[in-house]
């Protein structure tokens, strides 16, 4: 990976982060789109200009601002940014491709500005907005992305991005003209800025004004709200009358009280009295309890003797004696709400404070409120208790907003837990109040959802900005296309202009080649004239050769070098080439020189004209007096070379010869034998034929050389040799002596039994012979004896050939301890025999 490359990633990774930057913040407020992105025109450039390779500078680019714009929420999106990232990435690709990659683009034309445009920004732009829509689709997260404003956005945005930016970093890159560059794309920039910065001010207008109608809305329903659970809380304060004139309020008294309130108050769904009893008075009260219930009446006991409540120094206790409606409720009676700890929390604070307090909203949204009521004396007689459907309460201000835009939220601030609605999710504008209920603080939410602040915000804004940004695109490819045309001819002008220097330079370097090339020819050059046959032309080895200067023969005749006699040959000459059907003559002249008199190997080429009339003749002339003057010592060398190189042929085949044959006995040596029985291993092993070797050695030759000398023993080996020979005539068998005197026979594709009825053949052949022998203790003949191995090689390292040899020479060693002038056979591998 060469320095460049990396070097263009960086800078295609800051410019694509900081446009992306710049494209952020001219998005709509309340949106993720932007109605102008230059990054695509940023992307668009780097592809065109550096090529393919550069979509990771891209990717990089589109990863670093789509998780900086993002921060957190970046991460609760999964995949989602790295996949816009990548859509990025297919975008600039398919732009680049369709315009061309690395394509020196100078915009000079109205054919470049349209491709530009069209393709680039439309098409590419249409991709991304396309890949953008299916991620979002798919993405587990809802993002404003999938309306359909917002994709119009966001397809525009890229398309005016590349049709802005991308023409700007072209031209620059392509060294275009500063002044066509500065006077066309940055007023370009600058009304599309100030047009999306107008936009951006009417939209900030437009939220100014939803956010002001949101807080109106929110101030009249969260006091609605309000009076609602004021009203319902103070309703228990009218039940307290019946405990104002008495300390005992009967059943039948309560219950009409109860009945009146049910019936005013829907979301009340019960009403209780919780009179105070002091422990000791437990079973008292219980009695009188029963007797005024008519039924057994038990307070039942608490779980825990902690959540009793107490005052000063005795321990009472709360237990339910009245309920309204009872149907549904009687098991209640007897119960202790002070057991648990929200509605211990909440009797506490009704008896500390003397007011309404609400107790924690449980499942189904039931909470339980309290009052507790006081004597004449101060004192505290019991608590009046209700159970309160916060849902039914809220549900009157759920049904003023049904079909509104709005949506609410209420959470308990104490215990953080939403009665009505969720937690935030999504953008648009919200509006937080705060409203005390019995005690307790109720946080309330109220949110204008996204789109519909997009759709008011947006509302013809966006036609408005993409009209004007297309306008500006209009009116700025127009300004280019003719500063383009007027800087085309301009262009077109130098363009010849260099052209025409180019090839006179061209020609000017072509002059002065040839004249060097005629100049420095070795062979002598002339040029003449086809009428008149002058000197048009002459190089300086022709000045050297005929001792003139070109000034002297240029405009001369050959009369001015030659005799007449030579001139009327050669002129003879000059005009057959040029009359001639060939085209080129070659001859050979002897001409007088400075030099003395030269041979000469002349070549003739008449220079045609268009019409095939021959205007000039070029004359090449090469001294050849040294090349014939040498010809003949050439070719007696050559028949000298020849008559040697035979008589070393006859050498060398002889020096074979030698090399191979054993100078005694003219049979094959040692060596041969070892390279023969090697290849024979070998060929037998690839075909599995059997290979025999045979060993001879000649009885007591000791005793033979003893008795008649050593010239004597060499005459017997030859006629040994001889008759083995003789006897052993197949082509493929190899008759070598194998040291002193023994001899050894390779037979290939001989068994054991042809192997050993040819070394009987040999032996009666020595026995024919008759071979004098003067001191054989076995008669007065010269005799052998012959071991012989026989197998089927294998191809292996070579050590079994070596066996096959000792035990051939084994079974000759046998032969000559049982008695001599015989043969002895074994098969290989010696288990087999």
């Amino acid at each position: 990976m060469s320095t460049t490359y990396l070097q263009r990633l960086l800078i295609v990774t800051f410019a694509y982060w900081a446009a992306g930057l710049l494209g952020s913040y001219l998005s709509l407020p309340g949106d993720a789109v932007s109605p102008f992105w230059p990054a695509a025109g940023v992307a668009l450039a780097a592809l065109l200009l550096w090529g393919p390779g550069m979509w990771l500078g891209v990717l990089a680019g589109g990863l670093l601002i789509q998780f900086q714009v993002a921060h957190l929420a970046a991460l609760q999106q999964g995949w989602e940014p790295v996949l816009l990232a990548f859509c990025a990435v297919a975008q600039g690709l398919v732009g680049a491709w369709l315009l061309g990659f690395q394509r020196q683009w100078q915009l000079l034309s109205g054919s470049e500005i349209f491709r530009l445009m069209a393709r680039g920004a439309l098409l590419s732009a249409a991709v991304g907005a396309s890949l953008e829509l299916l991620v979002t689709l798919l993405s587990a997260a809802p993002s404003s992305h999938g309306n359909l404003p917002a994709l119009v956005i966001n397809w525009t945005g890229n398309a005016l991005g590349i049709a802005l930016v991308a023409p700007i970093c072209l031209l620059w890159a392509n060294g275009t003209a500063l002044g066509r560059l500065l006077w066309t794309s940055i007023p370009m920039v600058l009304v599309s800025a100030a047009l999306i910065w107008g936009v951006q001010q009417l939209v900030d207008s437009r939220v100014k004004q939803v956010s002001i109608e949101l807080n109106r809305q929110a101030d009249v329903l969260s006091e609605a709200l309000k009076a609602r659970c004021d009203h319902y809380l103070q309703s228990l304060t009218g039940l307290m009358q019946i405990f104002r004139g008495s300390e005992y309020v009967s059943r039948e008294e309560f219950r009409v009280v109860a009945d009146e309130l049910l019936a005013e108050l829907p979301a009340i769904n019960a009403i209780g009295w919780l009179p105070r009893v002091e422990v000791s008075q437990k079973a008292a009260f219980e009695a009188s309890a029963s007797q005024e219930l008519g039924k057994a009446y038990r307070i039942q006991p608490p779980a825990d003797d902690s959540h009793w409540l107490q005052e000063a120094s005795s321990s009472v206790i709360y237990p339910v004696l009245y309920i309204e409606p009872r149907q549904g409720n009687a098991a209640v009676l007897g119960f202790l709400p002070g057991t648990s700890e929200g509605a211990a929390m909440a009797m506490t604070q009704a008896i500390r404070s003397g007011k309404v307090a609400m107790g924690e909203v449980g499942e189904q949204n039931i909470g339980l409120v309290f009052r507790a009521a006081m004597g004449q004396d101060g004192k505290v007689m019991g608590l009046v208790f209700a159970k309160l459907d916060v849902g039914l309460l809220l549900a009157a201000t759920e049904e003023a907003i049904r079909n509104a835009p709005l949506r609410l939220s209420v959470q308990d601030d104490n215990t953080r837990q939403f009665i009505l609605g969720q937690a935030e999710v999504g953008g648009g504008l919200h509006a937080h109040r705060s409203v005390q209920v019995g005690g307790r603080l109720w946080r309330l939410d109220f949110q204008y959802q996204q789109p519909y602040v997009l759709d008011v915000v947006q509302a013809g804004l966006g036609l408005m900005l993409i009209g004007g940004l297309l306008l500006v695109v209009v009116i700025g490819s127009t300004v280019l296309l003719v500063t383009g045309q007027t800087s085309l001819v301009g262009q077109e002008v130098a363009k010849r202009t260099r052209e025409l220097q180019a090839v006179n330079q061209q020609l000017r370097e072509n002059e002065h080649f040839l004249n060097s090339l005629v100049d420095n020819l070795p062979l002598s050059l002339q040029v003449k004239e086809a009428k008149g046959l002058r000197f048009k032309r002459v190089n300086k080895a022709c000045e050297t050769l005929f001792g003139q200067s070109r000034q002297a023969l240029e405009g001369q005749d050959d009369a001015s070098l030659w005799p007449p006699e030579v001139v009327a040959s050669l002129n003879r000459d000059d005009r057959q080439a040029l009359a001639g059907e060939e085209r080129t003559m070659v001859s050979e002249e002897r001409l007088p020189t400075v030099k003395g008199e030269r041979w000469f190997r002349t070549l003739r080429v008449p220079v045609l004209e268009p019409d095939n009339a021959s205007s000039h003749l070029l004359i090449l002339r090469e001294d050849i007096t040294e090349a014939l003057n040498n010809e003949a010592r050439v070719q007696e060398l050559n028949v000298a070379l020849a008559e040697r190189n035979s008589e070393l042929s006859a050498a060398n085949h002889q020096l074979e010869q030698l090399s191979r044959i054993d100078a005694l006995t003219q049979v094959a040596n040692r060596r041969v034998f070892d390279e023969e029985l090697a290849n024979e291993w070998q060929r037998c092993a690839r075909h599995q034929l059997p290979l025999g070797v045979m060993m001879l050695d000649v009885d007591h030759f000791k005793r033979f050389n003893d008795a008649v000398g050593h010239l004597k023993g060499d005459v017997c080996l030859q006629r040994i040799a001889q008759l083995l020979s003789a006897a052993i005539q197949r082509s493929s068998d190899l008759v070598a002596r194998f040291g002193g005197e023994e001899f050894a026979v390779i037979l290939p594709g001989s068994d054991l039994a042809e192997a050993q009825s040819l070394a009987e053949k040999v032996l009666d052949t020595v026995r024919q012979a008759a071979l004098a022998h003067p001191d054989s203790p076995l008669g007065p003949h010269v005799s052998v004896s012959i071991g012989i191995a026989c197998g089927y090689p294998v191809q292996h390292d070579g050590t079994e050939r070596l066996q096959l040899l000792a035990l051939a020479d084994k079974a000759l060693y046998r032969a000559k301890a049982t008695g001599r002038d015989r043969c002895l056979a074994m098969a290989w591998p010696e288990s087999h025999s």
